[in-house]
């Protein structure tokens, strides 16, 4: 389904299952905006790039805004590269 992150499997990662539910959700066409907001440790920059892989594997042209807190910046830079 259109839905599905297919491109998800090309990430040289194992994205646990409830890591693909924010992709899910923005591939659904029911959602343009997302807040990732959960317990440290759950994956939230793991859940991230499969958003941000899929999207931008659909869309060369698409374009996405990140904000985190100013402490996390360079972890964010350094996972998703």
């Amino acid at each position: 389904p259109g839905w599905w992150p297919h491109h998800a499997a090309a990430l040289p990662l194992t994205p646990q299952p409830w890591q693909f539910v924010p992709a899910m959700a923005v591939l659904s066409g029911h959602h343009r905006r997302l807040l990732l907001a959960d317990e440290i440790g759950l994956g939230k920059t793991i859940a991230a790039g499969v958003l941000l892989h899929e999207v931008h594997a659909r869309d060369l042209e698409a374009a996405t805004l990140v904000v985190v807190p100013a402490g996390l910046v360079r972890q964010w830079l350094d996972q998703l590269r």
